[in-house]
């Protein structure tokens, strides 16, 4: 897909402009000024100052007469996923606390999908919530709820900033530790044929070492990410327990796996 396949953009603010740029070039790899032109209706002198703006943040890479992505790949910076799509995280977030059980230990990650379901775990009683994410743990302690409610283990390791988590052998050997009932994630990418799959290495072996070792393996993601690849294979739909998502996906690519419309 390219910029003219898309609906025409109106009545966005700044902020909301950067995050769609940043998406076209991470799912299309390079984007022209041209075509941003047309689907943000502005000027080439605004649509050149907003991606100086986004390079000069390391967010991108401009060539001439537009602008790629770096390394062939991008995740959006942490601060942008967290504002975006909103909604839909909120009732995917509700649909998997649906999942969790009073006792159960559960593993969240660091993606910015998995983090709302925190909120609906406020009344449960006796969860672990085990976790690579710095959001993860600040948020459970600004719930303020006691340890009879949720208690909360970080796995420690070395600090990756893009996603604001913990990864590398430190948080691996803790991962592979325990034993998880379920296991809350979510990726930038998810293929037509179900590979699940991210931009970071390191994301990737924590993620398929806590997989390993967990009872049930719980796939979230917004509908914008489903058609889109990365280089490292996280694994597939086909071997979660269950999928859940916005919008509809092809049960051709479910087999056992239980899907949830949120």
């Amino acid at each position: 897909m390219n910029g003219n396949d898309q609906k025409p953009y109106v009545g966005k603010n700044v902020r909301e402009r950067r995050e769609e740029i940043l998406a076209m070039i991470s799912q299309n790899g390079y984007v022209t000024t041209n075509e941003l032109c047309r689907r943000f209706f502005i000027s080439e002198p605004t649509v050149r100052r907003e991606l100086a703006s986004l390079e000069a943040e390391g967010l991108i890479r401009r060539s001439r007469g537009g602008a790629a992505s770096l390394s062939g790949g991008m995740r959006l910076p942490i601060t942008l996923r967290q504002s975006s799509h909103q909604e839909e995280k909120r009732r995917i977030g509700k649909a998997a606390a649906d999942l969790v059980s009073d006792g159960d230990i559960i593993f969240i990650d660091t993606s910015t999908t998995a983090l709302a379901i925190l909120e609906n775990l406020r009344n449960r009683r006796g969860i672990t919530v085990v976790t690579n994410s710095l959001l993860v743990m600040e948020t459970a302690a600004m719930m303020n709820v006691g340890r009879d409610r949720i208690s909360c283990r970080c796995t420690g390791g070395d600090f990756n900033s893009e996603s604001m988590g913990l990864v590398g052998s430190a948080a691996e050997r803790f991962v592979m530790s325990m034993r998880y009932d379920l296991f809350f994630f979510s990726t930038p990418c998810v293929s037509h044929s179900g590979r699940i799959s991210d931009y970071s290495e390191r994301e990737t072996y924590l993620r398929t070492a806590v997989i390993e070792n967990s009872v049930k393996n719980v796939y979230m993601f917004c509908s914008e990410k489903f058609g889109r690849e990365a280089a490292y294979t996280v694994s597939s739909i086909e071997k979660m327990t269950f999928a859940i998502s916005d919008n509809e996906i092809p049960t051709n690519i479910l087999v056992t796996c239980r899907f949830i419309h949120a």
